[in-house]
């Protein structure tokens, strides 16, 4: 009796494995297997020697999943192929701990810093007046320059970022706004926001970081992702951000200007 007891147990068993096996991988587990595939075509190709084609697929598989290993992967290919801007951006993602060995060496590659009297700063002498010292910073991965404008008692009064194109503020007098303020700003997020259904499956959960530029006439331009969560999270923050009405432009001087503004977008499941 213990002998046919046991038999039913082993058959049972093997009829529920059979279960599984059969069973359709979910989306989840097919994304999770396509990016083991495309991390393990780069590195086949970094092994033979093939930078270019191993960066490719390093891309491709960061678009399915971050990965902070990865990330750093990349970066160092971007830097074997001279794409010392593509390095910048990929390491500028990362934590000092994370860089590794190159973590004295990014921000002199990065970065290039210093600090001059308004007068020598190339800054038109009318357009922030009251400024008396600037903070620069360089940045290689964007190719734009961030000033700090500081007044006479060294309070920090103006923020820019220029480039050979534009002029962008992150501080002035007023800033950007949602139709409504916040209020009507959440409102319109937690109507129009849609949680993804891969994202609900998987359990995905997180915050979303989309950073975009409010035009002198309110409209929303130059969106992307400044930190995500999943591409699934992250392409329906993208998406909602691209359906909003326009804002009430950020002003300098009285004058309507460009506007960076950074918008946190959560995801919960409850």
């Amino acid at each position: 009796m213990r002998q046919l007891m046991l038999i039913i147990a082993i058959c049972s068993g093997m009829v529920v494995h059979a279960q599984k096996k059969g069973k359709a991988p979910t989306a989840y587990e097919l994304e999770a297997q396509r990016f083991q595939e495309l991390v393990t075509e780069g590195e086949q190709a970094e092994a033979r020697g093939d930078a270019a084609v191993a960066e490719e697929r390093y891309a491709q598989a960061l678009l399915l999943k971050r990965d902070k290993a990865l990330v750093r992967k990349r970066g160092l290919l971007l830097l074997a192929l001279q794409d010392t801007a593509g390095f910048c951006a990929q390491f500028g993602g990362l934590s000092r701990s994370d860089r590794g060995q190159h973590a004295e060496e990014w921000p002199n590659w990065c970065l290039r810093e210093d600090s001059v009297a308004y007068a020598g700063s190339g800054l038109s002498g009318s357009a922030y007046s009251g400024t008396t010292n600037v903070q620069r910073t360089w940045a290689r991965a964007t190719g734009r320059t961030t000033h700090k404008l500081y007044d006479a008692s060294d309070s920090l009064h103006i923020i820019i970022s220029t480039s050979e194109r534009d002029t962008v503020f992150f501080m002035c007098e007023k800033t950007a706004s949602f139709i409504g303020g916040e209020t009507e700003l959440y409102k319109f997020l937690g109507r129009s926001t849609r949680y993804p259904e891969y994202a609900l499956d998987a359990g995905l959960m997180g915050t979303v970081y989309v950073t975009f530029v409010v035009g002198e006439h309110g409209e929303l331009a130059d969106v992307r992702v400044l930190r995500g969560v999943h591409h699934s999270l992250d392409n329906e923050a993208l998406r909602v951000v691209g359906t909003m009405p326009r804002w009430e432009p950020a002003r300098h001087r009285g004058q309507a200007v460009r506007f960076q503004y950074n918008l946190p977008i959560r995801f919960t499941i409850r």
